[in-house]
């Protein structure tokens, strides 16, 4: 199929510099074909603005979102109305989606691959037996991230026990400062957590991962969890909150689900403050007792390798691609032909 893109990154004001893009460019592109929209339904009226009336004309529009709460947010109601078909990378945000559009939402989990180069980063420390990484961005919510669970999971566990290292490896702490030095302080008397905040590439933080033997997300929610995923393909163990996004590939047979109980979605700090939802307070001593089993090499290996064997069948590019052709009735013919969807949308 002939597949071509357009990178929306600068006119969102979105720093591009880490995003392989090498679609032939789309811009200007007219006639008929189908419109992809991986950003999520506030912006969507803005993205067609951008891409201009000549070019949206005669597509089948599809947008592909995710969200990280049971129930979307009033700001996305008006960005529904312009697309024929949406799809969400996990069950749980289609969920969250359906009750507000006429038809089905699809399900189309995200493709992982692995990095092809993998930069060595030598960060295990000497005599580590056990390395667990934390990543997040604090843009992303650090209430919704929760890494101050993780924290104090990996602390009832191992303490200042030097043959388990925690690393941490965060970015974007200098736009949130009081919530930086929250998360410094809480391990500021042990020695054997770490913190990352330099930049890294895509090779770099795949050496990151591939160093490490647990990847730890105590997060209220996820919209599917990306680096849980590459995680599995790697052969890590994932130890993770057991809701949300992840609950559909994450299983006692796949990793380490973490129990919880569900809590109003507070968030003073405004990203993800929907207090009449809720997420999930995930069990930290559950956690501490799930990390402490993972001193076990026997275990890691035999949970990881189910991981692997996992996410290497579930989230490959050629399911990804046989998938969307299935969903969404594509027909290969010299090109391609789509019915077009049952509702019509607003254009202009």
């Amino acid at each position: 199929m002939d597949v071509r893109g357009i990178d929306l990154s600068d006119r969102f004001l979105q720093d591009n510099q880490h995003i392989a893009f090498d679609l032939p460019d789309a811009n200007g592109h007219e006639g008929p074909g189908t419109l992809l929209l991986l950003i999520n339904a506030p912006v969507v009226p803005l993205a067609l603005m951008q891409l201009g009336k000549k070019v949206i004309a005669d597509k089948r529009i599809v947008g592909y979102f995710a969200w990280e709460l049971p129930l979307i947010s009033a700001d996305w109601t008006p960005g529904l109305k312009f697309v024929h078909d949406i799809i969400a990378p996990s069950r749980f945000t289609a969920d969250a989606i359906q009750p507000f559009v006429p038809d089905e939402v699809k399900v189309l989990a995200y493709p992982v691959h692995a990095t092809a180069k993998l930069r060595v980063t030598n960060f295990r420390p000497p005599r580590c037996k056990l390395l667990v990484l934390v990543m997040f961005n604090f843009g992303s919510g650090f209430v919704r991230k929760n890494p101050m669970a993780s924290i104090e999971a990996f602390k009832r566990a191992y303490g200042g026990n030097g043959e388990a290292h925690l690393i941490v490896k965060m970015q974007n702490g200098a736009s949130f400062p009081l919530e930086r030095r929250q998360l410094l302080k809480e391990a500021s008397t042990l020695s054997n957590i770490h913190f990352i905040e330099k930049e890294m590439d895509d090779a770099e933080l795949a050496g990151l991962i591939e160093e490490s033997d647990v990847l730890l997300s105590l997060h209220r929610s996820e919209g599917f969890g990306l680096t849980l995923a590459e995680a599995m393909l790697k052969g890590k163990c994932v130890v993770a909150t057991d809701w949300s996004g992840n609950h559909d590939y994450l299983s006692d047979a796949t990793g380490f689900p973490v129990p919880y109980r569900l809590v109003p979605a507070i968030d003073f700090s405004g990203n993800y403050h929907f207090p009449d939802q809720l997420w999930a307070e995930p069990d930290v001593e559950a956690a501490a007792g799930i990390l402490k089993s993972l001193m076990d090499p026997e275990l890691r290996e035999k949970i990881g390798g189910q991981a692997r064997q996992y996410a290497g069948v579930s989230f490959t590019p050629d399911r990804y691609a046989e998938d969307f052709c299935r969903i969404l009735r594509f027909q290969s013919v010299g090109g391609t032909s789509l019915p077009l969807a049952s509702h019509s949308v607003k254009t202009g």
